[in-house]
């Protein structure tokens, strides 16, 4: 197991330098950089304005930059931002609760709506109730979650006025509408997921020989089929949770939500490659420990992934 583990960690630097190199080719090919967004509306000179540049060390080789920059991260050291001269460090972190609390309450409603819709269909499969709840799982992979999000706030926020337009706080109210605006989008797929690891299990001979040996068809259901459909289940939602934490950037848009993802899309609009680089790289970090924690949850779901784990991946 713990072999497992150190290899899964020592996998995220090579990703790391990759997705830190690309921030930084990009950034440079767009418009612009920061001291342009700085120096906007000032009166300044161009040779001002190149003074500004140099001081900040832009006029330098791309490769330079990012060789410094690589140094100083794998010191522990994230840099500043450009903008408002803060760690990137803390102005992560500043946000970070507020993604985790999104990312959860997503997950949440993702699992409250796919799972019993997914199992309800795959005991009924081929039935009106079945197609009903497919065609339901496929208009919410089908709506863009930016246009259902703008739905939700014309709805509920202006005509009800039930919630906040928009969330600039953490509070509950804040936290309900995108949360179920982005755990709709991820329950699509989910819910296929779950009805199809369900039919895989449902034909197995082990569950008619529970039910002739007079087990209730609830059990039945929810503790030998759901216990053995585990696993693909828990992918989905482990990739989909991943994906939370760093792609809800454009429902905290929409929202106004002062998470992560608006974080990263303000450096990115703002040429803050510091910031930027940083926001991707933590957030990279977070994703692979996310799935590596969904890894080791199936060992204790399916004891031949314990079994495999302790003989180091190894299969005979």
């Amino acid at each position: 197991m713990w072999r497992y583990i150190v290899k899964r960690i020592l996998m995220l630097i090579p990703v790391i330098i990759g997705a830190s190199l690309l921030v930084f080719c990009v950034m440079n090919l767009a418009k612009g950089d920061v001291v342009s967004i700085i120096t906007a509306g000032a009166d300044m000179s161009n040779e001002q304005i190149e003074a500004v540049r140099e001081s900040m060390g832009l006029n330098r080789p791309l490769l330079v930059r990012y060789f410094e920059y690589l140094f100083g991260l794998f010191r522990g050291d994230f840099g500043k931002s450009a903008i408002s001269n803060e760690p990137v460090l803390r102005l992560f972190f500043r946000r970070f609760p507020a993604t985790v609390k999104l990312a959860i309450g997503a997950t949440l409603v993702n699992v409250c709506l796919s799972l019993p819709i997914g199992i309800f269909s795959a005991r009924h499969q081929g039935s009106i109730a079945d197609n009903a709840a497919m065609v339901f799982a496929l208009l919410g992979v089908s709506m863009p979650t930016f246009w259902l999000g703008l739905m939700f706030i014309v709805l509920f926020c202006v005509n009800l006025q039930w919630f906040p337009a928009t969330a600039g706080g953490t509070d509950l109210k804040s936290i309900v509408l995108p949360s179920i605006t982005l755990g709709i989008g991820m329950m699509a797929t989910s819910t296929r997921t779950t009805r199809s690891a369900m039919l895989d299990v449902l034909r197995q001979d082990y569950l008619r020989t529970a039910r002739a040996k007079g087990v209730p068809e609830k059990k039945v259901i929810n503790v030998h089929a759901l216990k053995n459909a585990m696993i693909p289940i828990l992918t989905t939602y482990g990739t989909q949770l991943a994906k939370a934490f760093g792609g809800g950037a454009v429902i905290e848009m929409v929202f106004a939500y002062p998470g992560v993802g608006k974080l990263l899309l303000d450096a990115i609009n703002n040429r803050d490659t510091t910031l930027a680089c940083g926001c991707i790289i933590l957030q990279t970090t977070i994703t692979v420990i996310v799935l590596l924690g969904v890894d080791i949850l199936y060992a204790f779901v399916d004891p031949r992934v314990k079994a495999q784990y302790a003989r180091g991946g190894k299969k005979k």
